[in-house]
Order: structure tokens, then C-alpha cells, then sequence
């Protein structure tokens, strides 16, 4: 059974991948990172006249990966996550979203 966001996906010229990290200090302020890797791809007419796609590529100003993160020093609070690493992405990589929780 294919779903509604993968035939869209499916039918779509432009795609995204999009890791969003929380960062939450010890009042409870929230702020958002996002790291966001843009695909493109072409429709290609065939002879018959159906419709193919050329294979997902990484937009030229798009960064290639979701990047390492070091989480921010915050004097006398300790984050509970203070690395995350680089990640490959693809069209089909589903968004994420990590929370990094600072305690003192």
C-alpha cells in the first residue's frame, strides 16, 4: 500500500530531508536548529509517452548531510546529548527531530 506522502513524494521534482534540534535550558526556553539537505530531480518524456524520473540529486546549494553538532556550552548546566554526528541523507530520509535537555 503506498501512502499519500510517498505518492506525493513519488510525483515530486523537489524533495527534503530536515533534522530540527531542540535544545532546552534549565528554565525550559526552547531553541530550534534546523539542518535541511534539498533534493531535485528531472521528468523525462520517453518515446512512448510516459513520464520517467531522473535519479534524486543533492541541490547545488544545498549542504550534503545533515552536519555534526556540538551542543553549546551553558555555564554550570550540562547538556544531556553533547554530540550528535554527521548523517547521509536521501529523498526518502524521513525529517527528525532530536531534543537536547540541559540540567544543572
Amino acid at each position: 500500500m503506498v501512502t499519500v506522502e510517498e505518492q506525493q513524494l513519488t510525483d515530486a521534482l523537489t524533495a527534503k530531508s530536515t533534522r530540527t534540534i531542540v535544545l532546552v535550558d534549565v528554565d525550559g526556553t526552547q531553541q530550534e536548529i534546523k539542518q535541511t539537505v534539498r533534493f531535485q530531480r528531472s521528468k523525462v518524456p520517453t518515446a512512448d509517452g510516459q513520464v520517467t524520473y531522473s535519479q534524486w540529486v543533492i541541490q547545488p546549494d544545498s549542504p550534503k548531510e545533515w552536519a555534526e553538532f556540538d551542543a553549546p556550552e551553558i555555564k554550570g548546566c550540562a547538556p544531556d546529548r553533547a554530540f550528535l554526528p554527521s548523517e547521509q541523507v536521501n529523498a526518502w530520509t524521513p525529517d527528525s527531530k532530536i531534543v537536547i535537555v540541559y540540567n544543572k
